[in-house]
């Protein structure tokens, strides 16, 4: 997250909790549960963010957005990387 040392520990705590449901979104999309997923990302989501944002200092608030931004691509593709190893597991341990 940016510049941890200018953010407190609030605001740390809820950056991870924002991390931690966009990657159980991202979870349950790939697990075909789009409404559960939705949800999260329509629903809880926008109002931590905000929350969290306004935590921030004024000069942080653009950083904070492209955090955002490259969260959204890490944890997308952290998970992808998990079910495409566990599939491989899953055909390896068949065979």
């Amino acid at each position: 997250m940016i510049a941890s040392m200018k953010v407190t520990e609030r605001a740390q705590q809820r950056w991870d909790a924002i991390v931690e449901r966009f990657r159980a979104a991202c979870i349950l999309h790939r697990n075909g549960k789009e409404w559960e997923s939705r949800r999260i990302i329509k629903e809880e989501l926008p109002p931590m963010i905000k929350t969290w944002m306004q935590m921030l200092p004024p000069g942080l608030k653009e950083d904070a957005k492209a955090d955002l931004r490259d969260m959204f691509t890490r944890e997308q593709s952290i998970v992808d990387q998990g079910f495409k190893l566990q599939r491989l597991f899953k055909e390896t341990l068949v065979k």
